[in-house]
């Protein structure tokens, strides 16, 4: 059972096709369970680098995945052998392209969400899009696999108006996340010289399969820390449950209304062995511990909580060892003939889970910009230590002030 004294720090995972007790499933073709164990990996291997940070960490794999797949779809040379190797493709496009189109078909099935028996208690949207600046000229295969394979709308929009390109995109972002996802795309990530940017959105909200009551949830201890405790709402209830207990952590599967998909909670037994059950998580892993789930009661106490993360990615995608295309050197040709070139400028993305006595409501999305290479690629610079500063008149070279900044908040009297 578990115990209010160990609910430290904590995993979950959203997953579909619950381990036990699901109800009966047409089981995916061999390219689409490949494709969507591809999405998996990668998200474990991406939160390996982002788990390197502090705080809270939330993503989508399904949303990165797929819109940095669509973008390796008009990928050539290096470029693309790269980031197949990271994204964890090793199908040709084409395949991979109809895996995909077999997911989404999967994942479209959803229905809205709302009360009555008219309505099913769920919904799930994946939607995805292209922009491009008006006029550029774009691959013809490339453009074809979107459509059928990706489900993507294309649009056409004027980069050179950068702000006014990026509130259409938000907005088309906030239509498929019900505006749970409102700033995608923040100010500074589209240039004039974008040409073009790929979105990938997400929503979903379901209720428990067994709702936790109101009336059973009271405040309660929370470690976030071995020294350090905070008081939050606990929900409570005890259910019979998909359940895995080994000699470092228990895993607990909450299921939702429509048992496709499910919550897996992992909690360390120790308050802080969340850093030392990172360091076992791998894709594998993950697939052998959800695959060990076993019909159990479970007196579960769980806070209530709502998180959000914006993040830029490039630094964690170049790490995972997406190089060249963020290069002068990068091939995406296939996306378009651009006669500049393209290459990758900036991957975004946005998330927000809120999770209550009733269910879950979860939203993502994704943005991939490709921009011209207009000359050098610019330097980035992210003043965050000590530096040295002067204040000059640029007409006639006289230095007005000097000095260094140690401590920013520091202020001397």
């Amino acid at each position: 059972m578990m115990r209010p004294a160990m609910a430290a720090a904590l995993l979950l995972v959203i997953t579909s096709a619950p381990a036990w007790g699901a109800k009966e499933v047409v089981p995916p073709s061999a390219d689409a369970a490949a494709v969507a164990a591809s999405g998996g990996a990668f998200g474990v291997d991406l939160y390996g680098k982002l788990a390197a940070g502090e705080g809270n960490v939330l993503f989508s794999p399904l949303s990165l995945h797929s819109a940095l797949t669509m973008t390796w779809a008009g990928a050539g040379g290096r470029t693309a052998d790269e980031m197949a190797k990271v994204l964890r493709l090793t199908m040709p496009k084409d395949r991979v392209g109809r895996a995909y189109g077999a997911v989404i078909h999967t994942l479209a099935e959803g229905g809205e969400a709302g009360e009555g028996e008219e309505k099913k208690p769920y919904a799930l949207y994946l939607a995805s899009a292209l922009w491009k600046q008006k006029g550029l000229k774009t691959g013809e295969a490339f453009m074809q696999s979107l459509r059928s394979n990706y489900l993507a709308s294309v649009f056409e929009t004027d980069f050179a108006k950068p702000e006014a390109a990026r509130a259409t995109i938000n907005d088309w972002v906030g239509g498929f996340t019900e505006h749970k996802i409102k700033d995608l795309v923040p100010a500074g990530v589209l240039l004039p010289r974008t040409r073009v940017l790929l979105a990938n959105a997400i929503y979903f909200k379901s209720n428990w399969e067994s709702p936790f009551s109101k009336g059973q949830t009271h405040d309660g201890p929370f470690h976030v820390a071995a020294d350090k405790t905070v008081t939050v709402p606990m929900m409570s209830n005890a259910e019979h449950r998909g359940y895995l207990e080994t000699a470092d952590f228990q895993a607990v599967e909450l299921r939702y209304a429509n048992r496709a998909q499910s919550m897996v909670i992992f909690l360390p037994k120790k308050v802080d062995g969340l850093a030392a059950f990172e360091k076992s998580l791998t894709a594998d892993a993950l697939a052998g511990w959800l695959k060990k789930l076993k019909s159990a009661d479970v007196d579960l106490k769980l806070p209530r909580f709502q998180a959000a993360t914006a993040m830029r990615l490039t630094p964690a995608l170049q790490a995972l060892g997406i190089k060249d295309a963020f290069s002068q050197t990068a091939d995406f040709t296939g996306i378009a003939q651009a006669a500049e070139g393209l290459f990758l400028s900036d991957v975004v993305h946005s998330t927000m889970i809120s999770v209550d006595e009733y269910g879950t409501a979860a939203a993502a999305a994704s943005a991939v910009s490709l921009e011209a290479k207009d000359g050098e690629a610019p330097q980035s610079v992210t003043v965050d230590h000590p530096f040295f500063f002067v204040i000059r008149d640029g007409a006639s070279g006289a230095v007005l002030f000097m000095g260094r900044v140690v401590n920013p908040k520091a202020v001397t009297e």
